[in-house]
């Protein structure tokens, strides 16, 4: 494609998961030549006002890194690459039902993405929904979540029920590799696991699209 549209749900008040993608995006031009967009999402009004600035000042940097990682460079052409923050509950019954919600930041999609977005009854019921409708209106969509295996919701919810649909592949990295692993580590706050085998990387797409899975 000429243009990559990538989204985070649930992007949090740091963005982490956008933004790295975003530099994996500006690393590799001759991979992404053309456009490409970023968008990271939240639902809570305050979150999105620290999102929004963490975005504000990592933005510039991003986008002008060269291929070899080297300080941001001037006279890259950025005109054509994004990375945006916008509101999205999608958590809420009204994405289930309006068409309009949907096609305005999930149907677009390339590569949907997340982390720890699956920790509770409501979060994985809500999570599973969303992901159904999106693979269904929006076929080509590959999607990428990582989550703490053990924290109710993930397993119980939505592993069994994305299992049990014909026609939907969910492929699982587990564990991590020692050095993801090592540098999630440092990442988790106290009461959080740091046990290898409780990570996983999952990969989430329609088993009847053709081609290699999207990656970065």
């Amino acid at each position: 494609s000429n243009s990559t549209r990538v989204l985070e749900l649930g992007s949090g008040a740091m963005g982490l998961s956008g933004l790295a993608t975003a530099v994996a995006l500006s690393l590799q031009p001759e991979r992404y030549p053309s456009s490409w967009t970023v968008t990271l999402t939240d639902n809570d009004p305050k979150v999105l006002q620290q999102l929004q600035a963490n975005v504000s000042a990592n933005r510039c940097n991003i986008l002008n890194l060269t291929a070899d990682g080297d300080n941001p460079n001037e006279n890259n052409n950025n005109s054509n690459k994004t990375i945006n923050v916008e509101y999205l509950d999608w958590a809420e019954k009204e994405i289930e039902d309006n068409e309009d919600d949907m096609s305005s930041l999930l149907l677009t999609a390339d590569l949907v993405i997340g982390s720890e977005l699956a920790y509770t009854h409501q979060t994985g019921t809500a999570l599973v929904k969303v992901l159904l409708r999106l693979l269904d209106k929006n076929p080509k969509v590959h999607i990428w979540i990582v989550q703490v295996r053990d924290r109710y919701g993930w397993c119980e919810i939505v592993e069994r029920e994305l299992e049990s649909k014909p026609g939907i592949e969910l492929h699982s990295i587990i564990p991590l590799p020692w050095d993801i692993h090592e540098m999630a580590s440092t990442l988790i706050p106290m009461g959080g696991t740091l046990d290898r085998h409780a990570f996983g990387a999952f990969h989430i797409f329609r088993s009847d699209q053709q081609g290699p899975p999207f990656g970065l």
